[in-house]
């Protein structure tokens, strides 16, 4: 069973960094990226996540 996971951050040069580490383990699943919380929101009432790269400022 794979891990689902999002990558939400507002720098795509960012998601694209944890994006190509994500593809390289064998256990994750990327379901999805977003550039804000808004999207971020959006994503979760549609989809079922286990786990999410956030970035705060």
């Amino acid at each position: 069973m794979k891990i689902k996971c999002v990558i939400t951050d507002d720098e795509p040069i960012a998601r694209k960094g944890i994006k190509g580490y994500v593809e390289k383990i064998d256990f994750l699943q990327l379901v999805g990226e977003c550039e804000d919380a808004l999207q971020l929101n959006t994503l979760l009432a549609e989809q079922e996540v286990d786990l999410i790269f956030l970035d705060i400022e």
